[in-house]
This record gives structure tokens, C-alpha cells and sequence, in this order.
């Protein structure tokens, strides 16, 4: 997710017609998600293990590990997004949509 991001940004700020104005908010943006997006994710990420690891409510806890896989997908993470993503597709306390989702993401993986 986030190269394929960084790669469309290139190609935008490739084109030979933006504006000076829409050029340097292309830079901008490159800038902003190289510094702080991933800094954000990783938090978000150590955030939801612990919402996990303190599993109060199950569907709670279900629906914060789908987050984590989520997220780790889009870190490039995909072997522990793998992970995540199947403990969710076995749980049956993780809402129907969300092992759905988890069972699609999962054939994705493998193609």
C-alpha cells in the first residue's frame, strides 16, 4: 500500500502540466507520508496489541486484531499481517464480514 501510494505520487509529480502550486503540494505530501506515516502506523500497530493482549470483550478484541493485520499489511509486514489475518478468519467470535474479509485478504496473499 504505502509503495504503491509512493509510486503514484511519482508518477504526479512526473507529469509534465501540474502547476508550480499542485507540484509542490505533491512534494509536500511525499514528504509528509515518508515522515510521518509509518511512525503513525507503527503506533497504531503497538496500540491494537495491547488492546489484544488486555481482551476484555471478544469481539472487541477480534475486530482490534483485523486493525493489526490491516495495518501490518499496509507496513509491508505480510507474514505477521498473514498471521493476523488467519486468527481472525478462526475466530468465531470476529464478526461474519470481518472473517470474510481476512478469508479474501488471505487469497490475496497467495496469488
Amino acid at each position: 500500500y504505502i509503495e504503491e501510494r509512493k509510486q503514484h505520487i511519482q508518477a504526479f509529480l512526473e507529469l509534465s502540466n501540474p502547476t508550480a502550486e499542485e507540484r509542490a503540494a505533491g512534494e509536500r505530501l511525499r514528504q509528509m507520508t515518508a515522515s510521518l506515516e509509518s511512525r503513525y502506523q507503527e503506533r497504531a500497530a503497538s496500540l491494537l496489541k495491547a488492546a489484544i493482549a488486555r481482551g476484555t470483550d471478544p469481539v472487541q478484541s477480534a475486530r482490534a486484531e483485523y486493525q493489526l493485520a490491516d495495518t501490518l499489511r499496509r507496513l509491508g509486514r505480510v507474514e505477521e499481517a498473514q498471521a493476523h489475518f488467519k486468527a481472525v478468519k478462526d475466530n468465531a467470535n470476529a464478526p461474519q464480514q470481518l472473517r470474510e474479509l481476512s478469508r479474501y485478504l488471505l487469497s490475496e496473499f497467495a496469488e
